[in-house]
Formats: C-alpha cells, structure tokens, sequence
C-alpha cells in the first residue's frame, strides 16, 4: 500500500473551496494513494469535486467522505463529497451503536463508524479549561464553547433562567443561572447586559455537566457549565459568598471530539487495512466487501441511518480470505 499523505485544504476561518479540495485529491493521485479520507463537506454539489471524484474512481482509487453534521436540523440533506455515488458516505454511531443525532441520515449514507467522543489530535494551546471557586469550595466546570479566555470575581447572585434582567441588576456579580427555556447564549448575555461579570449555568437534568456553546455569540465575560447537584448546592449555600469563574488554555495534545469527521477515519483505516492483506482486490471489490461484512445497524439491511451498518475490520478480512475479493 501507498505511503500515508495529509492534505491541508482548510484556511484559517475552517473552509475551504472545491478548487482547493479537488487539487488535494488530486495531489492524493500524484502520491499514488489507495484510499483518500474525507473529513469533510458542504451541501452542494461542486463540478470540479465530481469531475476529480470520477478520474479517481477510474484510476481505482477507494473515496470515503463524512456524511455531514445536521441530522437534526436538516432531515435528507446531503453533503458532499459523500453525496456523490462514487465515494463512500460514513455516518457516526456511539458507543453503544446507535446513530448520533447530528448524524446526517439519507440514501446515501453507506456505512457507520464511531464518531461520538471520539480521542483526537488537537493543536496544543487550542483546547480550554474552567474553575468555579465559591465561597471556597473548588467546583468542576466546563468552559462554554466561545467563551473568552478570562477570569472574573464577584459575589454569587440567583439569575433564575437568565431572562432578561434590569441594566446593572447584577452589576459585579456571577451569575448563577438554570438552564431552560432560553439558549446558553442567551443567559450569558444576558448576565453581561445586567452587569454580571461571570456566568455559571447549571443542568436541570441530574449527572451530567452543561456542556453547552454560545454559537455566534459573542460576549465579553467568562462562562462555564456545571451538573445540576453543584449548581443546587451553590445556590443553597454559595449565594453572596465570593466566586471566581475561570476560562484558561490548557496544554492538551488531544481531546474529545464529535462528528462524521471523526467517524470517517475509523472506515478509511478499516478499508487500507483490509486491502493491505489483499492488494489484488480492487477498490470496488473492497467497497463491496466491507458492506456485505458490516455489522447491520437499525432497519434490516441498507437503512438511511446506519447505510450496510457498522464496518467490521476482521470479518471482512475473514470474508475476503475465505471467499475471495468483493464478497
């Protein structure tokens, strides 16, 4: 099998264009790959993509993109690379096999792979970290996603659901606020607009942390996430007493991540090791093999969901050993 080879498409603002995908596939031919990986999409369909997605099929090269991230908000949509018929769409099931909800679901889903907290590289200083000091009891917290980097300090005050509050309201204050009824941005704002200089949002479900983002939104003070138990007991006990809200870079090398993105991997990894054992097969034979050989997932057969269903490293090996390329 060919040497592994990155290509970078992405600039700085995370897009990229077609012209820019295609000259990477393309570099990808030059290498003289088997496999290219595709953690990644848009929802439409590019010229350029399909004209260097058809030249690669011909020279029997495997495709294998992410089926896309809006299963929930965009029900049948399709993303592309993987929406064209000649490359391999990879949806992302959890650790107990069931889809994830972003999971983009459609005919042209093919296979399914982890791709809920999944360990991936990050560039060191990218990742962050939170701490809720209260009244001197050290809290766990987790940043929300978009928060700035900072550190605020003041006397712990009861937001409620974080509604829009009275100008200056919680001047100097941290806000302690319930999550429901409006998004996390929101009630960040809307502390800041009050005059809080810190946010706490506590979950009104039991276990698990907010784990939240403030999407477009940007504000200017710290905000974090905790479990519904902490949130409760710095509200019976914690309210009045000095609190520090913390939101720091950390040196991590790697963390958790979701997504078809991390998905699609798992699937290219399975396919170049399969064929490494079997270089005589053809890249259709292997595409072949790994859907009759996967684990079926949700409705009988090929679903919109989970495609073929889980893809299975050994069993197509097996399959391929015993009864020979493609079946």
């Amino acid at each position: 099998m060919s040497p592994r080879l990155s290509a970078e498409v992405f600039d700085a603002t995370g897009g990229a264009y077609s012209t820019t995908i295609a000259r990477a596939m393309l570099k990808c031919v030059l290498a003289r790959s088997h496999v290219v990986s595709m953690s990644l999409g848009g929802d439409r369909a590019s010229r350029i993509e399909q004209r260097v997605v058809d030249m690669l099929e011909k020279r029997g090269i495997l495709m294998i993109a992410a089926a896309g991230n809006e299963g929930v908000t965009a029900p049948g949509a399709t993303s592309y690379p993987a929406g064209f018929a000649n490359v391999v769409s990879v949806a992302a099931v959890d650790s107990k096999k069931a889809v994830a909800s972003f999971s983009q679901f459609n005919t042209d889903v093919e296979l399914a792979a982890p791709g809920v907290g999944v360990l991936s590289t990050v560039p060191i200083g990218s990742q962050t970290a939170a701490t809720v000091t209260a009244g001197g009891t050290l809290f766990p917290a987790v940043p929300m996603e978009g928060s700035p980097r900072a550190s605020a300090t003041g006397p712990l005050a009861d937001f409620g659901l974080g509604q829009p509050a009275a100008a200056g309201s919680m001047a100097s204050k941290v806000c302690l606020i319930s999550r429901g009824e409006i998004s996390f941005a929101e009630k960040v704002l809307n502390c800041q607009n009050a005059g809080g200089v810190g946010a706490i949002v506590y979950n009104n479900v039991p276990d698990e942390p907010v784990n939240g983002t403030l999407g477009e939104t940007v504000t200017t003070i710290p905000s974090v996430g905790t479990t519904q138990a902490d949130g409760e007991t710095m509200k019976a006990t914690k309210l009045g007493q000095s609190t520090t809200v913390a939101v720091f870079g950390t040196n991590d090398a790697y963390a958790f991540y979701d997504g078809t993105s991390m998905a699609t991997p798992h699937v290219s990894g399975v396919a170049a090791l399969v064929w490494s054992y079997f270089p005589h097969c053809t890249a259709s034979e292997i595409r072949s093999s790994l859907n009759k050989h996967a684990e079926d997932l949700g409705d009988a057969g090929r679903d919109i969901h989970y495609g073929w269903g889980l893809v299975q490293a050994k069993k197509t090996h097996d399959a391929i050993n015993t009864l020979g390329c493609g079946n």
